[in-house]
């Protein structure tokens, strides 16, 4: 039996590893690639985005009873350090060992979305949703560092068109996935804020004025197995959102007069705006028990707005920007990521307690599996449209 912060402390030592075999991989994969340039700011957005992530991992409340998280844990971390590392290769090589760092990509991704999947739903009493947050993390903060450091150092970060092959992939998968979004909000919506459905079409009432008398020794809730539609509907989402920042924030022509980097904060804007639409929409559906029982959660949706304004204002068009700059830029995605990862992570944390009722945890499993698929989605498709219109109206000069 290992001892809360005995998990917590192997938990990260495990972790390190991962990352540092990413930061070794991408430094030789970029070394001897055909833009060294772009060397320098992948390992300085890799570095920063893990010192970004790992503030949430440590203090963080758990109630682990075993090692299984930690395995679970390195394998997430493993699997994310593979996605991010494929993701290096698609950005500094073309042809077929492009395609080969897609198929890379797939198949690192439905396997995050597995491990995910049993950590958030099946397992909530170990640590293992705190590792795969912290995965997370890493991916959505050095995107945006990579980005923005390329663009201080000069380098173009793509430079192929909207007519890339490789946007039949992303656009099919946007299609589909809004299809997909749709037919979860249809199954959900029967499903009233004081209640949940157990499966077989039973729902019962969850106590809202009792405080729960599970131990220890009562298992988990029985979470029906997902069916094969579904896992795709998830790992198709994971995808997209993997590759949105390489299709989205820098796939469009190169033009002398045009500076990309003004093009990031934009669309991460309207990415957060959908994603926000999405949010309120399954916080409402389940108000009564994420804002009256998780202060993390809460505090997480009155901060958004306040990087929402910060990010309009990093308009970096002509290195004029009415903010800071790169350097503020980045600062800014650090507390983003930071922010969000203390907040997740401490309210998947609360989640794992033993005192919420099965039915209570389930409702909170259910919530972040809507949240993270109809945010995604949202997000993409406002991103999408942010793309299509400057990519025509830079075709117009």
């Amino acid at each position: 039996m290992f001892s809360r912060a005995h998990l917590v402390a192997v938990g990260a030592l495990a972790g390190l590893p991962v990352r540092v075999v990413v930061v070794a991989s991408v430094f030789f994969s970029l070394r001897f690639s055909k833009q060294p340039a772009l060397l320098h700011p992948t390992v300085v957005a890799l570095v920063a985005s893990l010192a970004a992530t790992l503030p949430p991992l440590w203090g963080v409340p758990t109630r682990a009873r075993d090692a299984k998280g930690i395995a679970i844990g390195a394998g997430a971390g493993a699997v994310l350090a593979l996605s991010c590392l494929s993701a290096s290769i698609m950005a500094t090589d073309s042809g077929k060992f492009y395609w080969i760092a897609v198929a890379a990509v797939l198949a690192t991704t439905v396997a995050n979305v597995i491990v995910s999947k049993g950590s958030m739903v099946v397992a909530m009493c170990s640590t293992e949703p705190l590792y795969v947050l912290w995965g997370h993390g890493v991916m959505s903060v050095a995107v945006p560092l990579w980005l923005v450091a390329s663009a201080h150092w000069g380098e173009p970060v793509l430079n192929i068109s909207a007519t890339h092959p490789g946007m039949a992939l992303y656009f099919a998968g946007a299609g589909v996935l809004a299809l997909a979004t749709v037919y979860l909000f249809i199954d959900h919506t029967h499903t009233q804020p004081d209640t949940i459905e157990q499966g077989h079409g039973v729902v019962v009432d969850i106590p809202q004025d009792v405080e729960s008398k599970v131990t220890d020794d009562t298992p988990l809730v029985d979470v029906p197995g997902e069916d094969v539609m579904t896992l795709g509907i998830i790992a198709g989402t994971y995808l997209v959102s993997a590759a949105l920042p390489y299709f989205c924030f820098t796939v469009f022509p190169t033009h002398p007069q045009t500076n990309r980097s003004w093009f990031t904060p934009i669309s991460w804007l309207a990415w957060a705006v959908g994603e926000a639409s999405a949010y309120g929409g399954s916080i409402w559906w389940s108000r009564r028990v994420i804002l009256t029982k998780f202060e993390q959660l809460r505090s997480y949706v009155f901060i958004r707005p306040i990087f929402w304004i910060l990010f309009a204002g990093c308009n970096i068009k002509d290195r004029g920007p009415w903010w800071g700059g790169d350097g503020f830029y980045l600062v800014l995605m650090v507390a983003y990521g930071w922010t969000h990862g203390q907040c997740v992570a401490s309210a998947v944390a609360k989640l794992s307690d033993r005192s919420f009722t099965p039915d209570r945890r389930q409702v909170l499993a259910v919530y972040f599996e809507r949240m993270a698929v109809s945010g995604l989605i949202a997000g993409l498709l406002c991103s999408l449209l942010v793309l299509w219109y400057f990519d025509a109206s830079i075709h117009q000069r």
